[in-house]
């Protein structure tokens, strides 16, 4: 059998000393991706890695992760090209397709970058990254060992026939002791190093693949957090002991991993206290209003007839990109416009970084953790949960939403309670802003022909990733503001003025419809928008302000516009909602309770009676499925504090936010009562 052309010229060493020269040049050509990727990491992570060190143990854990499993893949290819030319059938056809597979990862190097470049969105998935780092890995293999070939002129009879051999196997020591060193800190030590095993996990598009497979491998009792590789988890045993353990005060085991039986009584119940007292207050003063305004010549605060209600959700619209919060110029006049005739939440914060927890959480009136659900990546909320829809039915609304992305569908629970419930039938399909105003304008028109009052949710996605640029971006409303530019910001920005305009549309035909001046409109976000803060992009990840702080605004008539600085939760939205559909008087809104484990309260006394808000701490989660736990975070705000806590590691990381805005100073260590005042609170909730 005629043996194909790059067989005819291959060396004769045995298969192997042939894999072992594929594992050195895999190994070598691993340490310009280990470079690659740490500058990536480096660049993304810069404000975690505080110091020089830091920054060494991101290039060495990247070479522990990275280096055996490059070495690996270049062994099994060198010995697929081996047997290319030694069996013949149909090992002959699979090795000699295994150098074309390495061939064609060679010109496919040059294809992603090539894609990257003509198709910005694709560039910036860490999809991409990963294939560009392998196409690194694979050009620089085959280079390697098309070098080291023993017929390469360079070499052929200028060195002995042993030297030819071994030189490359020789070089290739020296890297593979290191990178074993390497893997050993990472597994055994990689506690030790805590800020950059955060950033080699979140921010390294391979290595952090490479890490969270070897974290499933090395959880034993498979409760999502392992005992190496700095896991947290300090009974690998015993599946009720891991760092989000439920502690139980006084029986000498240490659920949660922390060091101490239970969280400090004492710490907690100083702050209980305090905030038992302002709701107390609050509440008093909220009956108070409620009999001033009926007694007196005021007009009733409470409405005589129940409201119509539009919540209007905007997936991954952050606050300071709109006027009303301070962007200038903004691109958003209209909703700057309703701001205007609406009180607005300067300090409003989602429950999740994630649109399926902060929805859920909202639509249910509970903490993702704590809604009986499925666990898989696109979760079902189950039909036991009463959803907000439901509540509305039974306070004798009539329901109806329309919502853009397949997830939010009533095949994964959100349509419990809709009389009417219009979404995206397809997979990949999603409903741009003009669509889903349409669909809602009908809708509305429908139900404010029958007598009872309607309750509508409508769900608008174009402001998430990848910011489609839309052509008829001049029907929707003014871009004189804008610099239609193709940086991912000025794309979502784009964005944003699409929707803008699109809001605008769907107030001018609820003004066109006579419902305009009765209507509580409800308009916010389902979480923000990272764009390399914190080293982070897009959403999901982390709990600093860019990702859970939110938009809230409520029109309502009767309601005087104004702006309230008190932080407050969408969990709220359900107690406010339910309470104004089943028209309780106003000192019996939702607000007593106890506030450190986060219930929520009604924002209507605040709205209806200019009521202060009571101080009290609100709290934001990253929950992840369970093989990926050790990626959950807490975090806890508290007036100007707020403290984030991530489960697998350990750590606090303690920021105020009036005198640091952009959560740059981590406080932890020089305000470490507040710390601990924090995580006290903190660890309450979490046993709740």
């Amino acid at each position: 059998m005629a043996q194909p052309p790059f067989a005819q010229t291959h060396n004769t060493l045995g298969w192997q000393e042939t894999a072992l020269r594929g594992v050195a040049s895999g190994l070598l050509a691993a340490l310009p991706v280990v470079i690659g990727e740490s500058l990536m990491v480096h660049a993304l992570a810069s404000e975690s890695l505080e110091s020089a060190w830091d920054a060494a143990l991101v290039v060495v854990s990247l070479a522990g992760l990275l280096g055996p499993l490059l070495g690996a893949m270049g062994a099994v290819l060198a010995t697929g090209l081996w047997a290319a030319q030694r069996w013949p059938g149909r090992w002959l056809r699979l090795g000699w397709w295994l150098m074309r597979g390495t061939l064609l990862g060679v010109v496919g190097f040059g294809l992603v970058l090539c894609v990257m470049w003509l198709f910005p969105a694709f560039g910036e998935s860490q999809e991409a990254r990963q294939l560009v780092l392998l196409g690194l890995w694979a050009s620089c293999w085959a280079a390697i060992m098309a070098w080291s070939h023993p017929k390469h002129p360079a070499l052929h009879a200028a060195r002995p026939l042993r030297r030819r051999r071994w030189w490359l196997s020789r070089t290739a020591v020296v890297v593979l002791l290191g990178m074993v060193w390497s893997m050993s800190l990472v597994v055994l030590g990689w506690a030790q190093a805590p800020a950059a095993r955060v950033a080699v996990l979140e921010r390294a598009a391979l290595g952090g693949s490479v890490g969270g497979w070897l974290l499933n491998a090395f959880d034993s009792d498979g409760d999502g957090f392992s005992g190496l590789m700095g896991g947290g988890d300090c009974d690998d045993g015993d599946a009720q002991i891991h760092p989000e353990g439920i502690e139980k005060a006084g029986n000498g085991i240490d659920e949660d991993c922390d060091g101490q039986d239970a969280p400090s009584k004492e710490v907690f119940a100083v702050a209980s206290q305090q905030m038992q007292r302002s709701v107390g207050r609050a509440a008093a003063r909220a009956s108070k209003a409620a009999k001033d305004t009926t007694e007196g010549d005021k007009p009733d605060p409470e409405r005589t007839a129940a409201p119509p209600i539009l919540l209007v959700t905007i997936d991954t619209l952050r606050p300071d990109v709109l006027g009303a919060y301070g962007a200038n110029p903004s691109p958003s006049p209209r909703l700057d416009a309703l701001a205007a005739q609406s009180v607005v939440f300067d300090r409003a914060y989602a429950q999740s970084a994630k649109t399926k927890a902060s929805i859920s959480s909202m639509m249910t009136g509970q903490y993702f953790q704590h809604i009986p659900r499925s666990v898989e990546r696109r979760t079902k909320i189950f039909d036991e949960n009463v959803m907000l829809a439901e509540r509305m039915v039974q306070a004798g609304y009539s329901t109806a939403a329309v919502t853009s992305h397949i997830y939010l569908t009533p095949e994964f629970g959100y349509g419990q309670g809709f009389g009417n419930f219009e979404c995206v039938a397809k997979r990949g399909v999603r409903w741009t802003a003009d669509v889903a105003v349409d669909r809602t304008l009908e809708r509305i028109e429908g139900l404010s022909k029958g007598e009872a009052p309607w309750f509508v949710w409508l769900h608008i996605l174009d402001p998430h990733h990848p910011y489609d640029m839309h052509p008829k971006m001049q029907e929707a409303g003014p871009t004189e503001a804008l610099s239609l530019g193709t940086s991912k910001w000025e794309r979502y920005r784009t964005e944003v003025a699409w929707t803008d305009g699109h809001i605008g549309r769907l107030i001018d035909g609820l003004k066109s419809q006579g419902v305009w001046d009765e209507v509580v409109m409800v308009v916010h976000s389902d979480h923000g928008e990272s764009f390399g803060d914190h080293g982070y992009e897009y959403h999901g990840q982390a709990l600093f302000d860019e990702q859970i702080k939110v938009v809230l605004t409520v029109k309502a008539p009767g309601v005087k516009p104004g702006r309230r600085a008190k932080p407050v939760m969408l969990l709220d939205l359900f107690a406010t909602l339910t309470s104004v559909g089943e028209q309780l008087p106003l000192e019996e809104h939702p607000g007593l309770g106890d506030p450190a484990l986060g219930r929520p309260i009604s924002l209507w006394p605040t709205l209806v009676a200019g009521e202060r808000l009571p101080s009290r701490p609100v709290f934001s989660e990253r929950v992840e499925e369970p093989k990926k736990r050790r990626y959950n975070r807490k975090g806890v705000i508290d007036g100007p504090w707020k403290l984030i806590y991530m489960s697998a590691s350990q750590t606090l990381r303690l920021y105020n936010v009036d005198r640091d805005p952009r959560e740059l100073k981590d406080l932890s260590a020089q305000e470490p009562e507040q710390a601990q005042r924090l995580y006290g609170i903190l660890k309450r909730f979490m046993r709740r």
